[in-house]
């Protein structure tokens, strides 16, 4: 990470290497514990679905003479990148040293990079990382992988060996695995990998999104450990509500996907942010006074102008949310908003919109402010607040 001091602390008779974002958390955390004081106001971003590509980490002969749709997709992705990735990582740079409250990571929500067939998929992770570190980020960029970090050509191998190694020098510790946590401040951040090592129904085209028995053992042991935390924040690619289809979180297990709702609503997780849908849009689910709120940006600019949009409230019933029923995915989506839809108590789309959240927290309120394409143009602006005595999150309309 340019431009970071390391420093090596001593705690409790071991000596530990650390960033000098990450010490410095680290000691705030602990004064705030100690002291019974209320955490200094604090702010991150949120992306999903960067899809990073670059033409010369691309096998064209091969791609082109084997998969032409796919070859018009990724170049299509090829220029996007060009044309907005780099104006992107610098808003976001800006956003780092000007946003107030200061803030204190971006989190991705998956697909950072493109991936895809006859990708040089070392070269490709690479690249990204080099292209990403000549911005001189001043805070950590950390991601929950996609679909598209697993997609074809040893693309999950790179991830696992290249990618994972430099998350780790963002968080500031070494990872075992691709799903992690993170303080910041009195927050506790959850990432989840919701195409584990070892799972059924391959990685692309073919997925079925889980977390398997060590990941979910993972996640209760960590929701459990950090419950006395005033806000608990997850990232995941893969949704829990359908969006389009049930091409989600167990999509294909209903009851496993409500234990996963259960799971958080227990833990009063005050906000899942997803990416995968390409869609801006907020879905609100409560259940016995404690809701869970989920979030998608829609990072995957077409041009680093985009206009204002129409945003829609729209009726979360099966032919609205899950308008085409051709595949297991749309019937496994219908299923599951038939089974949720008493629940929903707010679904918006903003078909169009894309850019990226700044998720500001003082107290016991999050505020979450979406900016629209490149230029700090505020779209649209979202609360969501503690309540004092469940600790439920509670959402305000805008």
């Amino acid at each position: 990470m340019v431009g970071f001091l390391r420093l090596t602390i001593l705690l409790c008779g071991a000596r530990f290497t650390v960033h000098r974002w990450a010490a410095a958390l680290c000691l705030s955390v602990a004064l705030i514990a100690s002291a019974g004081l209320r955490a200094e106001p604090l702010s991150f971003m949120v992306v999903d679905d960067v899809h990073y590509a670059s033409e010369e980490e691309y096998d064209w002969p091969q791609i082109e003479g084997s998969q032409a749709t796919e070859a018009v997709r990724v170049r299509r992705n090829v220029e996007r990148s060009r044309q907005t990735f780099l104006p992107l990582m610098r808003e976001l740079k800006e956003q780092a040293e000007t946003a107030t409250p200061k803030p204190a990571a971006i989190f991705s929500c998956g697909d950072l990079v493109h991936g895809g067939p006859a990708v040089r998929a070392d070269l490709h992770c690479g690249n990204f990382i080099r292209q990403f570190e000549s911005i001189g980020m001043p805070i950590p960029l950390l991601n929950a992988n996609g679909n598209h970090e697993m997609a074809e050509a040893g693309m999950e191998q790179a991830y696992d060996r290249i990618f994972v190694p430099f998350l780790a020098r963002q968080v500031g510790r070494p990872l075992d695995a691709r799903h992690y946590s993170i303080d910041l401040g009195d927050a506790h951040c959850i990432l989840l990998d919701g195409l584990p090592p070892g799972r059924n129904g391959g990685d692309h085209e073919t997925r079925l999104w889980a977390l398997g028995e060590k990941q979910w053992a993972w996640l209760e042991a960590d929701l459990e450990a950090n419950k006395a935390k005033s806000h608990i924040f997850v990232f995941t690619h893969a949704t829990l509500w359908p969006l389009g289809n049930g091409d989600i979180l167990y999509g294909n297990d209903p009851t496993r996907h409500r234990a996963l709702v259960d799971l958080l609503l227990k833990h009063n997780v005050r906000a899942i942010f997803a990416g995968h849908k390409h869609t801006n849009c907020v879905t609100v689910y409560e259940d016995n006074g404690r809701q869970l709120v989920q979030m998608i940006p829609n990072s995957h600019l077409a041009s680093t102008d985009v206009p204002p949009q129409e945003t829609r409230t729209i009726a979360y019933t099966p032919e609205a949310v899950v308008p085409r029923l051709q595949t297991n995915w749309d019937r496994w989506g219908r299923n599951l908003v038939t089974q949720y839809q008493s629940g929903i108590v707010h679904h918006e789309q903003t078909p169009g919109m894309s850019g990226y959240f700044l998720v500001a927290i003082d107290g016991p309120t999050v505020t979450v402010r979406m900016y629209r394409g490149i230029g700090k143009k505020l779209f649209r602006e979202y609360v969501i607040t503690r309540d004092p005595t469940t600790g439920a999150s509670r959402f305000q309309k805008p």
